[in-house]
């Protein structure tokens, strides 16, 4: 009774709530956040996800922070005629029941100022914050250095 009076009330309140890779705010899924592990002396590294908007209002994420680096900043990718060039972007827009996909060589969030290494089979803290959903603690797993792709799901 306790734990159903507790789910109620989170959702009640729109706190996130985690279950194995997934986190949400409001009406925004944060699917399986992963980030690559860095090579001795890095001072930079990249964040990945699906950001999914199950609702029918748009929102948009604002901005990110992370405790290991100085500052977090949304990347938007630019392809030009042979090279694509990463930029930062004041947000990223989660159109109403549309997935926006962060991976490699697209949308991500960009760690500056690493204050340790990313070691792969750790996790990353990160605090994400959206224009309705609020701010949202997730957990990013670390894979491979160079990785494609999010690690495999254990379950």
């Amino acid at each position: 009774m306790r734990l159903m009076m507790l789910v109620a009330a989170l959702l009640v309140t729109g706190a996130s709530v985690a279950w194995a890779d997934d986190f949400r705010a409001y009406d925004v899924e944060i699917v399986q956040p992963w980030a690559r592990a860095t090579p001795p002396g890095e001072t930079t590294a990249m964040v990945f996800m699906k950001l999914g908007n199950t609702g029918d209002i748009a929102d948009r994420l604002l901005r990110a922070s992370a405790p290991v680096a100085e500052r977090v900043e949304l990347h938007g990718a630019e392809v030009g005629s042979d090279e694509i060039k990463m930029k930062t972007v004041d947000a990223i827009a989660l159109p109403p029941g549309q997935d926006v996909m962060l991976q490699p060589g697209s949308w991500h969030l960009m760690l500056i100022g690493l204050k340790e290494p990313l070691v792969a089979g750790s996790t990353l803290p990160l605090t994400l914050t959206f224009e309705r959903g609020g701010m949202v603690d997730v957990t990013a797993e670390v894979t491979d250095v160079g990785a494609m792709a999010p690690p495999p799901d254990d379950d």
